[in-house]
């Protein structure tokens, strides 16, 4: 999380840090987490109960690799050999979208075909609510929702469901069921229906408006040591997210 304070501090306040700082901010932070969780590990790791499901990906990876199993002798590559195969394609890959080619990144076909809609554009566009963009970067898939790897989607013997008549949504169909209510019904109805004055602002943004629907000039607002100006505030007006 350091590093997203130094990228939001560079974007949004146009500040920046040298790299030797930024290198010691992280760390030593990074430093301070791992040392909490040393004095409470007693409470927060060796207890079974505490499962992270951020750290069973790795701790999986770390097993998988350095374990025995008897069918490692009907594969023609070593674990390791695997590994190291697909991170390397994978970092031959991740250029294309990042950098050579970003719109396979995130991209609509409907926008494509009417460029000019606005309301397609909302609805389908990237910048939007998403309905039928197609994205093939790995980072645009789990930068808001987290990683569908962290927290499998378990499966449960349909049968015995049904005689213990209950039903049962795991986590990830949680999150996609609340997603889909959420953003792509409750979000366009009261969006559309001006909820709020909604229509003054983008349907979708990372940015801060004014009440107008402009975008918010932070900068206005703070002074030289990036402190609130209370005067300037007061006078500038407060922002809507």
């Amino acid at each position: 999380m350091g590093i997203h304070v130094i990228t939001i501090q560079r974007v949004f306040y146009k500040h920046s840090i040298s790299h030797v700082n930024g290198l010691l901010f992280i760390l030593s932070s990074q430093m301070i987490g791992l040392g909490l969780v040393g004095i409470m590990r007693r409470f927060l790791v060796w207890p079974a109960a505490m499962i992270w499901p951020g750290t069973l990906i790795n701790s999986a990876l770390f097993r998988i690799q350095h374990s025995v199993d008897e069918d490692d002798d009907n594969f023609n590559t070593s674990r390791f050999k695997f590994f190291y195969t697909a991170l390397f394609f994978q970092f031959l890959w991740y250029w294309i979208p990042g950098f050579i080619c970003p719109v396979l990144s995130y991209f609509s076909l409907f926008c494509m075909m009417f460029p000019n809609n606005v309301i397609i554009s909302q609805i389908t566009g990237v910048n939007g609510l998403g309905l039928g963009s197609f994205e093939l970067n790995w980072n645009s898939w789990v930068a808001f929702l987290g990683s569908p790897i962290v927290v499998p989607f378990w499966y449960e013997n349909y049968l015995y469901l049904i005689m213990k008549k209950n039903l049962f949504l795991r986590a990830q169909m949680n999150i996609f069921v609340g997603f889909v209510i959420i953003v792509w019904i409750i979000t366009p109805i009261g969006y559309y229906s001006n909820w709020w004055n909604a229509k003054a602002f983008p349907v979708a943004s990372y940015r801060v408006f004014t009440r107008e629907g402009y975008i918010y000039n932070v900068s206005s607002v703070l002074d030289s040591t990036l402190n609130l100006n209370e005067t300037a505030y007061n006078i500038y007006g407060k922002y809507i997210e």
